[in-house]
């Protein structure tokens, strides 16, 4: 490093706890669109990345920080190219400060702060995390209790027997999620008791108020998660040892899995029963739960049971199969993309209205077209590569639970839109992700000079 680096590397803390801090102030505002905290977002969370990119620049750069620089870089620019041809087609501006912090700051983070043995960064983002896990508790426990605040109302609610925040049952699904995982790797690395109790009591919370979203990917990828981690404290050489690692984590997976769907049936017997006694008594207000004609919660959402959605996926199957067929018709489509998904779906055939792909490739693909999607395969490969690479042959159960979570949000990308987006809505999953990549790649990269 020049002697700038001391300096320079006060500069990218600073930037990236500026852009934690906007995302912890959106968190503790809600999903308010249009509101103040919506606004500083859109207009003002590209300049700490820039800021970044600059003294990045203006240090020296290792192979691997140059290669993160392009990769983001190649994302950037052809994000703003994509941009440009949209308005020149009429359609709205889309802002860019999401994109610039995800491919300037969060994946070349590591590398360009040369964090990869402290990890500073990614303990930053973990926090952030887990901090927003526990705000989405505390409005869970603000709407049971009958306390949540007058401007939060509208926002955290619930839907038949579905918890909701953060706009839908399913994200806030995946934000506990990454607090989930952020807790369990926290206290796996901390060596105080009372702080490894603590962890642990808000990862089980956060478990249980997933449970009530019925977000049943999150569930179940989050279960898949936990055991995939017992798996690895637990594993050690020969196939015995081994096999009794697997079936500890398939028994984990199966017991969460079983308590969530517990924890679920016992809220929405619950609520029907709130809702028959309201009846009775004839005493109703706002947030007295009600039943339709068959004796069920009235709920906004189209989700069904288990059994009905597996055929189609809750009805995915049939999103991609009109947006292919809407790309095999649009040459102009498949090479720069649109603003309008949810006009793409409609077109394709699909008569239910969908606001976007539910699948992060397929959403890309439609966005920013097929230079876009190309670069988000090459991020993926990178991350599989990366994933393998840790598990197989590190021991550090840390980093592998850092690997277990971003296996988990590329699954959970396979049915929404939570990587490569821009925007506001799905912005910090993209973050998480990228973040966690630029520390895989140095360790991965580590352990092959090993």
């Amino acid at each position: 490093m020049n002697l700038l680096s001391d300096k320079g590397r006060r500069v990218q803390y600073a930037c990236l706890i500026a852009v934690l801090l906007m995302e912890v102030l959106l968190l503790l505002f809600e999903d308010r669109k249009g509101g103040i905290v919506w606004y500083i977002l859109e207009q003002y969370m590209a300049i700490p990345a820039m800021i970044f990119l600059g003294t990045a620049l203006c240090s020296r750069q290792t192979r691997q920080t140059k290669m993160m620089l392009l990769l983001g870089g190649a994302v950037i620019a052809w994000y703003i190219v994509v941009q440009i041809i949209h308005q020149t087609m009429g359609m709205n501006k889309a802002e860019v400060g999401t994109v610039a912090c995800v491919y300037a700051l969060a994946l070349p983070f590591c590398t360009v702060s040369a964090d990869s043995g402290k990890q500073y960064g990614l303990r930053l983002t973990g926090m952030t995390a887990v901090g927003g896990g526990v705000l989405i508790l505390l409005y869970g426990a603000m709407l049971m209790l009958g306390k949540l605040p007058t401007f939060l109302k509208n926002y955290v609610t619930w839907d038949g027997a579905r918890f909701c925040a953060m706009g839908h049952p399913n994200q806030c699904a995946a934000l506990l999620m990454i607090g989930i995982a952020f807790c369990v790797g926290f206290c796996i690395r901390s060596k105080k008791r009372w702080l490894r109790g603590l962890l642990l009591v808000l990862a089980a919370l956060q478990f249980a108020l997933m449970s009530l979203t019925n977000g049943r990917t999150a569930i179940m990828i989050t279960c898949l998660m936990l055991g995939g981690i017992v798996f690895c404290a637990l594993r050690r050489p020969g196939w015995q040892r081994l096999a009794l690692a697997a079936l500890a984590g398939i028994a984990v997976v199966v017991v969460l899995f079983g308590a969530s769907q517990v924890i679920f049936r016992s809220n929405v017997d619950y609520r029907i029963g709130l809702a028959v006694q309201a009846q009775r008594t004839g005493i109703m207000d706002e947030d007295t739960p009600q039943l339709d004609g068959n004796g069920k919660l009235k709920t906004g959402s189209r989700q069904g049971t288990l059994k009905q959605n597996m055929g189609t996926l809750n009805g995915r199957t049939r999103i991609w199969q009109a947006i292919l067929s809407r790309m095999r018709d649009d040459s102009q489509l498949r090479t720069v993309g649109t603003e309008y998904v949810d006009l793409v779906i409609q077109q394709g055939g699909r008569s239910t209205p969908a606001a976007h792909a539910h699948n992060s490739w397929m959403e890309v693909w439609c966005r920013r077209g097929i230079a876009g999607l190309i670069l988000a395969l090459v991020l993926t490969v990178l991350a599989v590569w990366n994933v393998a690479a840790i598990l197989w042959y590190n021991r550090n159960l840390w980093e592998s639970c850092i690997a277990m979570l971003m296996l988990s949000l590329l699954v959970c990308a396979m049915l929404e839109p939570y990587l490569f987006a821009d925007g506001i809505t799905y912005y910090f999953y993209d973050f998480v992700f990228m973040m966690c990549l630029g520390y895989m790649n140095a360790w991965r990269t580590r352990e092959g000079e090993r």
